[in-house]
């Protein structure tokens, strides 16, 4: 068992500074950036239909191995929260309802002034004020909450009763989740999966395994290996006629294994960067911005458009460039936020407040 959950860091003496590690930093980046790719796909697009898979087979492909590759994005987010374990604390949760809130707001504003978006309605400020397009934030926060416990319960397990309770949650989730489909998980956007994601987080920390010691390059191996299995079992059962998103849920058997083995290989590679740790403290600002209601009804029809009037190519394209230009936004959003709460704080209680990291 691991003697420790905190971040690693070292000692910098040209700086006399602590400097954390930066591999699981660059996964919070990578892992957004897979969240705009994965927008900019299936969300902004409709899935290639029984026909294109029989029409245009080779697009179709590419369109599923993107969607396969980039499903991972979620469930790495709450495997980095497993793998520290999450420290319940008020100051925190004001941390990350404020830069919800800011990220929002301003947004929303924005859009408002350059004519993007129009005022709302009383139901949609209800709405937009319980956070009803962000299923993300609210499961995870109820995650959060439930947290303590969960870190109680698993701390009161041992190895071999630890690995039965978890392989009997994959096991339901499977189930209920990926077979049958019913609401309880939601297709993996619940806080069912994200407590299940989590745990495996927790149990790769605390307890090394023949799985999660693999050569680190046996681990990308797997994710894409993996990866490319969805995609294809995807492909076959649209031509069956089947819908094509089932194996590309966060409760999918494959996008489970692709997201721990994607995790694992970020946990065995050690390098520092301070520009690598700046960007990532502001990294969950990108999903926040891309999936505020507003934003996220002109980054739909704005990728669609590009699709039913372009080629293929210039889609590819204009939705990069277009995510590229979106994360540089976010991030200098959020770098505004934190000032500004910096400020905000000097109003309350002096406390020790720390950035939630997914």
């Amino acid at each position: 068992m691991s003697s420790t959950n905190k971040p690693v860091f070292y000692h910098n003496p040209l700086s006399k500074k602590f400097v954390r590690d930066s591999n699981i930093e660059l996964l919070r980046i990578v892992a957004m950036f897979l969240v705009l790719i994965d927008h900019s796909g299936y969300m902004s697009i409709d899935p290639p239909t029984n026909e294109e898979v029989f029409t245009a087979p080779m697009l179709s492909m590419v369109r599923y191995f993107s969607q396969s590759f980039s499903s991972i994005c979620v469930n790495v987010f709450v495997l980095i929260s497993g793998w520290f374990g999450i420290k319940a604390r008020i100051t925190r949760i004001t941390d990350f309802l404020f830069q919800i809130y800011f990220i929002c707001f301003v947004t929303f504003f924005v859009l408002l002034t350059i004519g993007i978006t129009s005022p709302m309605s009383i139901s949609e400020w209800i709405d937009f004020l319980v956070l009803g397009d962000l299923w993300f934030v609210n499961a995870y926060l109820i995650l959060y909450l439930f947290a303590p416990m969960i870190n109680i319960f698993v701390d009161s397990l041992k190895k071999k009763q630890f690995l039965l309770f978890l392989l009997t949650f994959l096991g339901i989730q499977f189930l209920h989740g990926f077979v049958i489909q019913t609401g309880w998980f939601d297709k993996g956007m619940s806080p069912l999966t994200l407590i299940c994601i989590y745990m495996i987080g927790r149990y790769m920390r605390l307890y090394s395994n023949r799985f999660t010691t693999l050569n680190r390059w046996i681990d990308i191996l797997i994710y894409f290996l993996v990866s490319i299995l969805g995609a294809v079992l995807t492909f076959i059962s649209v031509r069956h006629g089947a819908k094509g998103y089932r194996f590309f849920s966060y409760a999918s058997p494959t996008v489970i294994i692709a997201s721990v083995y994607f995790f694992l290989f970020f946990t065995k590679n050690s390098f520092k960067s301070r520009i690598v740790n700046w960007i990532a403290a502001s990294a969950f600002a990108v999903y926040v911005l891309n999936c505020e209601g507003h934003f996220w009804h002109y980054y739909l029809s704005t990728n669609h458009s590009w699709w039913k009037n372009g080629s293929f190519s210039e889609y590819i394209i204009k939705t990069f460039m277009f995510d590229v230009i979106v994360f540089i936004i976010a991030i200098i959003l959020d770098k505004i936020r934190i000032v500004v709460w910096s400020q905000v704080k000097r109003l309350i209680p002096k406390s020790n407040t720390l950035h939630i990291y997914f």
